[in-house]
């Protein structure tokens, strides 16, 4: 198969869930290159700005999602919709549509409009938190939740679609803990507005240990596929690659601000990405949250 272009001045990409925390970040590192024509999908206007996307896009209808990227006909798509993993439990339909058979659908009608490559969050959150090294892309993969199982089964949608040798490319990226604006369910966000009136409950100081991946880092990892001229592995882990415990995490946020936290039941809890394959292959260079 040849080649990726090299992008060209204003290539347009449609950007699904565009007034999202990591919809936003994305559309904002991709504007910032100003190589990109982006065109903002979503079902709502934008709750900040109350600005309505350029297209409705709703991922759990068929022909709303086909209707876009025949509207759009772009020469990429970024997915970063989809179901809170609270909310997966409540409606398990509504998780699996949204996560892994809309994919089939974007998939099948980009590579009939010219869709060069497509761009799909995956989760930390498939490999569970039993382990207690950073986990390569090979690991042993234990979903534990539902949420976590439609991240597994939207996975095999891209393994299944690259291995059918279509022009059009898919890659899933295994996000760890994003913190930054917008992402007000991160640790690190919480801690970093919590209240001494409402301290934040930490599961112990040092046998819960998490990776954290600034929002600003992980849209340059969506850039970075976006841009890459050739082909690329089915799934990429993109964190920070350092397993932070709360207490280190603690120690580091109070040289900013005062925050307020109180230990609650300690537990053992591991979630780290070895991101050696995002280094060597997309040159990907995050920061570390203890810096």
């Amino acid at each position: 198969m040849p080649e990726s272009r090299e992008p060209a001045a204003h290539d347009r990409v449609l950007v699904v869930g565009a007034s999202g925390a990591l919809g936003a970040s994305v559309v904002s590192a991709l504007g910032a290159t100003r190589r990109w024509d982006v065109v903002r999908g979503g079902r709502r206007p934008d709750p900040a700005t109350s600005t309505r996307p350029a297209v409705t896009v709703d991922l759990a209808d068929e022909a709303s999602v086909r209707a876009a990227i025949r509207l759009v006909r772009p020469r990429a798509v970024v997915i970063a919709a989809g179901v809170e993993p609270e909310l997966c439990g409540a409606d398990p339909e509504l998780a699996r549509l949204v996560h892994a058979t809309s994919l089939g659908w974007v998939l099948e009608e980009g590579q009939s409009c010219g869709v060069e490559r497509v761009v799909v969050p995956s989760s930390s959150a498939v490999y569970g938190d039993a382990y207690d090294v950073p986990a390569r892309e090979d690991h042993p993969l234990d979903p534990r939740t539902l949420y976590a199982e439609t991240k597994v089964a939207a996975e095999a949608v891209v393994s299944a679609w690259n291995s059918s040798h279509s022009p059009l490319r898919a890659t899933a990226l295994r996000i760890f803990n994003v913190y930054g604006d917008g992402f007000s369910r991160s640790l690190v966000q919480r801690l970093l507005h919590s209240r001494a009136a409402e301290p934040v409950g930490l599961a112990g100081l040092d046998g819960f240990r998490r990776d954290y991946v600034s929002s600003r880092d992980t849209a340059d990892a969506v850039l970075r596929v976006l841009e890459s001229p050739g082909d690329l592995p089915d799934v990429i882990n993109i964190g920070s690659g350092t397993a932070v415990s709360n207490r280190e995490l603690v120690a580091s946020l109070s040289r900013r601000v005062v925050i307020a936290w109180r230990e609650t039941a300690a537990r053992s809890s591991y979630s780290c990405a070895d991101i050696s394959l995002a280094r060597r292959v997309l040159g990907f260079a995050p920061a570390s949250i203890l810096a």
